[in-house]
């Protein structure tokens, strides 16, 4: 009888020794990997002049290659790898099938004018 109460103890401590290494080892990684090239792009053009006018100034989407002013502006800060659609005060309408990351700002307007607009970001890579 003790040594079947000794094996049930064992089953259980290896259980728990598996159950640990798996939340402490695979969950974490799986994480990161999502987490890789979400940074906040559009932080470092918050206090372009130039691109606050042409936020406010615009309600629009435009994706990478509209050939905008914007798309000059969001070229020095994101890397050549990803593609993306930046929508200032308008609603995305498609998006492609990948893993696609979010960059929201919201713009209160600028010297001249306040207009509130929210900037978003959709960014995958290629």
């Amino acid at each position: 009888m003790q040594k079947k109460a000794f094996m049930k103890t064992v089953e259980i401590l290896m259980a728990i020794v598996i159950t640990t290494i798996f939340l402490l080892v695979i969950i974490p990684k799986q994480s990161t990997l999502s987490r890789q090239a979400s940074e906040a792009y559009l932080v470092n053009l918050m206090d372009d002049e130039n691109f606050r006018v042409f936020v406010t100034g615009n309600t629009a989407c435009f994706n990478s290659t509209s050939g905008q002013q914007i798309n000059a502006m969001i070229a020095r800060y994101l890397p050549n790898q990803y593609d993306y659609i930046v929508c200032s005060g308008a609603r995305v309408t498609e998006l492609p099938e990948r893993n696609v990351f979010v960059d929201t700002l919201l713009i209160a307007g600028n010297i001249t004018s306040i207009q509130p607009k929210v900037v978003r970001l959709y960014y995958w890579a290629n």
